[in-house]
């Protein structure tokens, strides 16, 4: 029997072995991200683990929207500036209020 193996196939096989590789180390960085993200809530703030992957966009306001993804980003879209970073640093100000830091001047 031969048991060598066609280019073609070893390419094919290859390939296949390279995007496995490439969703187990996605999975495995989504799985840290997610293990750091349970670290941040306490006790006292459980109540805001649904909010983890949440982003909102507004309607236009006075001829901008806003992006707000909770715990990640907030951007702010539209204007002479276009695209304005509101921040990457999250944090609470109250417990019902998001406070976004290290962002850009809007004016």
């Amino acid at each position: 029997p031969n048991s060598a193996v066609a280019p073609d196939d070893a390419t094919s096989s290859y390939d296949k072995q390279t995007t496995l590789q490439k969703e187990i180390n996605s999975k495995k960085l989504r799985v840290k991200q997610i293990e750091g993200n349970l670290l941040f809530f306490s006790k006292h703030k459980i109540a805001y683990l649904p909010l983890l992957d949440v982003c909102l966009d507004s309607e236009e306001i006075a001829g901008h929207k806003y992006s707000i993804c909770f715990f990640k980003e907030a951007h702010r879209f539209g204007g002479a500036q276009s695209n304005v970073s509101l921040g990457s640093r999250f944090g609470w100000k109250t417990g019902a209020q998001a406070l976004f830091a290290g962002g850009s001047s809007c004016g």
